[in-house]
């Protein structure tokens, strides 16, 4: 009767929390057009407010894509350049009007930026993200490299007569190689309305081979590349992978589990060891007893630690129950219901985990029809977690 009533309430509870929020998202009554706008001016205020630039306020210089079509031209425009930093965009009729001013307020307030990039009105941009990185070319229409970086790097610059924004895209990579990440440059550098918009890029087949290139250095034979690969593994040291199964009266279900994590999972020539555990809150006699004999049915190796904790229904703490006896280096949470089906899904998020700005991994989970996606990630967006 007391469990009943707790989850009654948190009904309410949760009832009450979405109505509210249902509630503030109604009530906005700004449009993201105007919105815009009051950034921009914000933004024009700030730059009017300030002192005239410095005399030792860094130089900046102004790169449209056109001109940076390829090597050549780029070696070019470096040996005359001797600004402190280089603004590329993709139309310089695109900045908004007080653009450079902005940019060289920023950067003598930030001199320790060496590569960067700014948001646009049509697109709000991420903070540094190496995955999306690797997908596609999201800096979009305005960057900022310093010229110190552009010098460092153009030795290192692929030879493979890269044009257009194939070459500017393999730029970046090289320069992130050096400084391993970029920043977020906090305003509109870019309005869209004036020129063209955002147009995603790099995503496409053509720009593979510069991926390639830079991910795949053994593939052209090139020389050491310093870019995290993580598709070159996770590590010589072997590592084990804690699976913290929680489960309650499901021993025919938790049995198909166990059996395909086991059977399916290529364990990359044991480079990496499971230890299964099972977290159960009270499953009955009669199938607790099953779920003992499937475990001492299991070779000692391949067996698994069986947590047994009469208690209400908790999620959460059933995993840290789980988490508290790991003797694992990573933790994989696994509902019982899984069924593994590609041999190498473990190891794909262990290279992920193992990767120093990670800190957790999920997996694409398909429904039984092997077609249909039930779960691919999560994103925030501006109505929420979805």
């Amino acid at each position: 009767m007391k469990e009943f009533a707790k989850r009654q309430i948190q009904k309410i509870m949760i009832h009450k929390r979405h109505a509210l929020y249902e509630a503030r998202v109604a009530s906005q009554t700004v449009p993201y057009d105007v919105w815009i706008e009051n950034q921009l001016k914000k933004q024009e205020e700030a730059v009017a407010a300030k002192p005239s630039l410095m005399e030792n306020a860094p130089t900046l210089a102004v790169w449209s894509y056109d001109q940076v079509d390829g090597r050549e031209s780029f070696l070019s425009l470096l040996s005359s350049c001797a600004a402190d930093y280089v603004l590329f965009t993709s139309d310089p009729s695109g900045l908004v009007s007080y653009g450079e001013n902005l940019a060289i307020s920023y950067l003598s307030d930030t001199p320790g930026l060496q590569i960067g990039y700014a948001d646009e009105t049509d697109y709000l941009k991420p903070g540094w993200s190496p995955d999306l990185l690797q997908s596609l070319f999201y800096f979009g229409n305005v960057f900022i490299i310093q010229r110190k970086l552009l010098e460092k790097v153009k030795t290192g610059i692929s030879k493979n007569d890269f044009c257009g924004k194939a070459f500017l895209y393999d730029l970046v990579l090289c320069c992130i190689q050096e400084t391993k990440e970029a920043q977020k440059i906090p305003f509109i550098l870019y309005d869209n309305r004036k020129s063209v918009g955002y147009q995603e890029w790099g995503f496409e087949p053509e720009y593979d081979v510069v991926k390639d290139c830079r991910f795949l250095p053994e593939k052209l034979n090139q020389t050491e590349i310093e870019w995290e690969d993580e598709r070159n593994g996770y590590g010589n040291v072997e590592k084990m992978v804690s699976v913290i199964i929680p489960s309650k009266d499901n021993p025919s279900v938790l049995s198909l589990c166990i059996h395909s994590l086991l059977e399916v999972t290529d364990f990359g020539d044991e480079k990496y060891k499971i230890q299964i555990i099972v977290v159960d809150n009270g499953s009955s006699p009669e199938n607790k007893e099953k779920i003992e004999r499937m475990q001492n049915q299991l070779k000692e190796e391949y067996s698994f630690r069986y947590e047994y904790h009469p208690m209400p229904f908790n999620f959460s703490k059933m995993c840290n129950l789980g988490a508290s006896v790991a003797d694992g280096d990573y933790l994989l949470f696994l509902n019982d219901d899984i069924q593994v089906v590609q041999e190498d899904w473990l190891s794909k998020m262990l290279q992920k985990a193992a990767r120093g700005d990670v800190g957790a991994v999920g997996a694409k989970l398909l429904y039984p029809d092997g077609e249909r996606i039930q779960h691919v990630g999560i994103t925030s967006i501006h109505l929420g977690p979805a």
